[in-house]
């Protein structure tokens, strides 16, 4: 069987939200969240003919002067934030959307993820006046919450983004 397409699934955020981790833990590794990438890690999956690379970029301040042109061409972008720290959640309109505008436009559809739903201290309240905000800035089509210590949650957050993506190709 040959691949049909090869999609680009960046993921994005502040350093230590736990993209690493949530992509690790769909994949069947062992995840924690005491890790921190540190420049770019590539994750390929094949599912229905069509090849994932799930793009985990390392969060620090210093390395977001690359990151415009590691985001071209993404087919969806995964926007992480921490549930127990505000600034991560508050660095997606104040910085990550600003960059999903200026490198991808409006059109890239955008899923916000709420990690570590185990540990969340961010009321409701904040967290929908964001998704408000963005729902008006970029194409965020989705705001999940997640957990690695709840499979089922990221199961379903993967699950959203093949569905998006296959059924916006007609695969």
């Amino acid at each position: 069987m040959s691949v049909k397409a090869i999609i680009k699934v960046p993921f994005i955020g502040d350093s230590a939200v736990g993209k690493t981790s949530l992509i690790k833990t769909f994949l069947g590794e062992r995840a924690t969240y005491s890790t921190t990438t540190v420049g770019i890690d590539i994750y390929p999956l094949k599912k229905n003919n069509v090849e994932f690379v799930f793009w985990d970029f390392g969060g620090q301040i210093w390395f977001r002067k690359v990151i415009p042109e590691l985001m071209q061409n993404a087919s969806i972008i995964v926007a992480v934030f921490d549930l127990s720290r505000i600034n991560t959640l508050m660095s997606i309109p104040e910085f990550w959307s600003k960059k999903i505008l200026e490198i991808c436009g409006k059109k890239t559809p955008v899923i916000l993820v709420g990690n570590k739903l185990d540990i969340k201290n961010i009321s409701d309240e904040i967290i929908n006046d964001v998704v408000q905000r963005l729902k008006k800035e970029i194409n965020l089509i989705d705001y999940v919450q997640t957990t690695i210590k709840d499979c089922n949650t990221v199961i379903n957050l993967f699950n959203m983004i093949f569905a998006i993506i296959l059924s916006d190709r007609g695969c």
